[in-house]
């Protein structure tokens, strides 16, 4: 007598394959949206990390050499600092496209449309006069650049869209261009 035994069929059904993608669909729409916007956040406190490292560094060179003097040449301020050994690298970002730190005199410092750091408070005050520790981070879009000052200055002093002229505290920068979307922004650091 012969028994015929079959063997169990290996593998998924196709409804337990219908059944996986459909929880893994499900699981992409959740978290995908949700790694994107932890992307564009790290931009933007990459930025301001960035910022906050060369104010701290330039406080420490202060306090060492007591006084500011222009950058010369193709010398930045924030190569001088590395060399003072207060900053461990060029100031740079993940917003825009070119960056530097430079000690300027105030008269051309952080120039926007005409526009300088003379309302770090909101108000015309004059402050930032003599020597000008600014940042200037080039061709970031009209939307970084407005997130940003929100983020530095706070709502109040920010621009009212990320298509006009922002002239109000730290932050400054013009109208992004018309055809590239993209605007050059200066951060106060200090002055004397």
């Amino acid at each position: 007598m012969r028994l015929n035994h079959r063997k169990k069929p290996t593998g998924f059904t196709l409804i337990e394959m219908v059944g996986v993608l459909a929880v893994i669909a499900i699981l992409a729409a959740i978290l995908v949206p949700k790694i994107f916007s932890a992307i564009e956040e790290s931009r933007y406190n990459n930025a301001i990390a960035s910022v906050n490292g060369v104010k701290a560094a330039t406080m420490n060179y202060f306090a060492q050499k007591g006084a500011f003097t222009v950058d010369a040449g193709a010398t930045k301020f924030d190569n001088r600092l590395i060399s003072n050994g207060d900053l461990e690298r060029p100031f740079a970002t993940r917003i825009g496209n070119g960056w530097e730190c430079n000690a300027l005199l105030a008269a051309a410092a952080g120039v926007v449309d005409g526009n300088r750091f003379s309302k770090l408070d909101g108000t015309v005050n004059v402050a930032a006069s003599g020597i000008v520790i600014q940042c200037k981070i080039a061709g970031v879009p009209g939307a970084d650049a407005l997130e940003l000052s929100k983020r530095i200055d706070g709502t109040a002093m920010s621009a009212a869209n990320a298509t006009a002229l922002d002239d109000l505290g730290r932050v400054i920068y013009a109208a992004p261009d018309a055809g590239t979307g993209l605007t050059d922004v200066f951060v106060y650091i200090a002055h004397k």
